[in-house]
């Protein structure tokens, strides 16, 4: 049986995804419930205040987004085909016969 090498820890798991000079707020931990129990606890001891991932209030720029009117001309219509049927007859009986 193949094993796979895996990484040991998040810094190399994580290498390449993020840049860590634009994310402060980014705490490393091993994985143990203790790291993680430590960094939660003492979270305000990292905070940066950042907008790297927005202002926070992307729910309300959605909104307003969608309760303003939008002026866009029709693209598309909906035809039934009974009706589209009944105009092709009526145009094969008036040319055709």
């Amino acid at each position: 049986m193949r094993r796979r090498r895996i990484s040991g820890t998040s810094l190399e798991r994580q290498r390449g995804r993020y840049q860590l000079q634009f994310l402060k707020n980014v705490q490393h931990v091993q994985y143990s419930v203790e790291d993680i129990i430590r960094c939660i606890e003492n979270i305000g001891d990292y905070r940066v205040k950042s907008n790297y991932f927005g202002k926070g209030n992307s729910a309300n720029l959605f909104w307003g987004f969608i309760q303003s009117p939008v002026d866009v001309s029709i693209q598309k219509q909906f035809v039934d085909s009974s009706e589209t049927e009944n105009t092709i007859n009526a145009y094969i009986n008036e040319v055709c016969f």
